[in-house]
């Protein structure tokens, strides 16, 4: 397959694992916070049903600010930088999610219920989730990579040392799409 091809299949495979990451995090934290009684019970919360506008809306916002963030485009970076972006995107991203839904839902009885600590759950939930999600990807688009999906052509110029050192890396790492 094409490299362009491939970058655009793992590109989308990257944003529905995300929308399926944040959507399963403010699951999560619905379900922490009716079965965890920390700080106290859970007061009002109603059925799961009426959170679905929040959760769209939460959803919505962290694949937003990943996209302005640049988290989408699929560069080399490590594993580090990686994370500090899903960190400063998601909790940007979570942020955001809590002031749309305070203003969009206010006639919403679930939008004047949302539990502080039911955001937090969320904002936890959202960045390792996401976190997990992307390093599935990664390991699959590896994987793909390896099987021959967007390999890149390469030219290395040169018969010196440097040259065979690069040619070398290229051999030994297949999963690099070169």
């Amino acid at each position: 397959m094409k490299y362009e091809r491939a970058t655009r299949w793992f590109t989308l495979f990257l944003l529905l694992g995300d929308i399926l990451m944040a959507a399963l995090a403010f699951a999560l934290a619905y379900f922490l916070r009716l079965r965890v009684p920390l700080p106290g019970e859970a007061q009002d919360m109603g059925a799961f049903a009426g959170y679905l506008p929040m959760l769209a809306i939460h959803t919505l916002s962290i694949v937003g600010v990943f996209f302005f963030a640049s988290l989408y485009s699929l560069t080399r970076a490590s594993r580090v930088d990686e994370f500090y972006g899903i960190v400063v995107a998601g909790t940007i991203g979570t942020l955001m999610g809590v002031a749309l839904a305070s203003l969009m839902l206010r006639d919403f009885t679930v939008g004047r219920d949302y539990s502080r600590l039911m955001i937090f759950y969320a904002w936890i939930l959202s960045l390792l989730l996401t976190t997990l999600g992307r390093l599935f990807n990664s390991w699959l688009r590896k994987r793909l990579i390896r099987k021959g999906w967007g390999h890149r052509r390469v030219l290395v110029l040169g018969t010196g040392d440097i040259a065979k050192m690069i040619l070398q890396k290229i051999m030994w790492t297949p999963e690099l799409g070169y």
